[in-house]
């Protein structure tokens, strides 16, 4: 049994590595259509889509940490010499497709990695491996750059397995030679590979390489804009009485957290408006109306699913308004609204207790809610329970403003 590469054949380590990533990656591709196509209209179907993705997320790190290990192997290895050197052309082309090889199933794993590491509570990955990367920030926008990346190189993925594939029926059946033969463990090659091949210098990594930088070119290009929660636009003052206090867009943010599968999910609306009348000497007499685009929510990796007719349903209920008639004092500058929260159709009261400080006409808050989400309706049919999706879901205000005419 043969260990270690020769000229003429393939060792048993590198075909262990050759195997075992060609069964994963067979196994991962229709697991990443299936998975995506999977409803998750219920408790159930949503328990079994979020345990495929993590799956799926899971068994793509052992396939980078099996193909850093085969290249890793493949530097220190002779690599046997081509059967037939004086087929230049085709033996080019197969250096070039082993070289997508190498570059996909590295790159599919990480920009998927990636994906996920800028994204909040979906489908966590399984065991030692880690869920976010310092260097990455959880933002929508990257997370759809990594996942349009993600499918660009799964399709180079792809179409190289099928050249490689068409190679190999090409070897076995047509040319009916030994190339096949030194990747199956046991088999001793055919025939003595020559001792030398012909060079082509770097002329296949370069054309690899242009194959992939078309490949991540084209996600870059393909991914779509999308606003940043709290990221500057996030609040507007409309219709502004006397005395009301005029919020600054650019330094306030409204965001909700919930818990999904045991991970705090953080999101953002970025288009709401605000109307306030509020003097701490008397705040009893406050008058707090704001108006929410719920159209408007980023959720991490559940946006869509959180604005559909299952949880917040935006189509038939485009806005939520909070408002509040009062406030008592709680004493340090902190207070608490006496307010109601429409949402979903349901009107129902919510306190919303906040810090306040004035400093030289501009008002600094900090505020804090927490509703049940099933008292109004949001997910009480498809996730009556706990088991996926938490029923509290906090709200957190950060709020600049200064008074009208100031």
């Amino acid at each position: 049994m043969i260990v270690i590469n020769t000229r003429e054949t393939y060792g048993l380590v590198a075909q262990a590595f050759h195997w075992a990533t060609a069964g994963l990656i067979l196994v991962l591709l229709p697991m990443g259509v299936i998975m995506h196509e999977l409803p998750a209209q219920s408790e159930a179907q949503a328990v079994a889509k979020f345990e495929l993705y993590s799956l799926h997320k899971t068994l793509g790190m052992a396939v980078l940490i099996i193909a850093v290990a085969r290249i890793l192997w493949a530097l220190v290895q002779v690599h046997p010499a081509p059967l037939h050197p004086e087929r230049r052309i085709e033996t080019l082309a197969a250096k070039v497709v082993h070289w997508l090889l190498y570059a996909s199933i590295v790159l599919m794993p990480v920009t998927g990695w990636l994906h996920h590491a800028a994204l909040d509570g979906f489908a966590p990955i399984w065991g030692p491996f880690p869920q976010t990367a310092a260097i990455i920030p959880k933002n929508p926008v990257i997370a759809d750059l990594f996942g349009q990346a993600h499918f660009a190189m799964g399709l180079v993925l792809a179409g190289s397995i099928a050249l490689h594939v068409a190679g190999a029926f090409k070897h076995a059946v047509l040319d009916r030679d030994g190339t096949l033969r030194r990747m199956i463990p046991g088999l001793r090659p055919t025939a003595q590979a020559p001792q030398a091949a012909a060079r082509d210098g770097l002329l296949a990594p370069v054309l690899a390489a242009a194959v992939v930088c078309v490949a991540l070119g084209s996600a870059y290009v393909l991914t779509a804009p999308a606003p940043q929660a709290g990221a500057g636009v996030s609040a507007t003052a409309t219709a502004t009485p006397e005395g009301a206090w005029v919020v600054d867009g650019e330094n306030s943010r409204l965001g909700i957290s919930v818990t999904q599968s045991g991970a705090t999910v953080e999101g953002a609306f970025a288009a709401w408006s605000a109307t306030i009348l509020f003097d701490p000497e008397q705040p009893e007499a406050a008058e707090i109306d704001v108006t929410i685009d719920i159209a408007s929510l980023t959720l991490g990796g559940v946006t869509d699913k959180a604005t559909s007719a299952d949880f917040l349903d935006v189509a038939n209920f485009p806005q939520a308004v909070y408002r509040a008639r009062s406030a008592t004092p709680l004493g340090a500058g902190k207070y608490r609204a006496e307010g109601e929260l429409s949402l979903r159709g349901v009107t129902a009261a919510l306190p919303l207790e906040f810090d306040l400080r004035i400093e030289d006409g501009r008002a600094y808050v900090t505020g804090h809610a927490a509703l049940n989400r099933v008292a109004f309706g949001v997910g009480a049919e498809a996730f009556p329970n706990e088991s996926i999706v938490a029923f509290p879901v906090e709200i957190h205000l950060t709020l600049q403003a200064e008074r009208d005419g100031s």
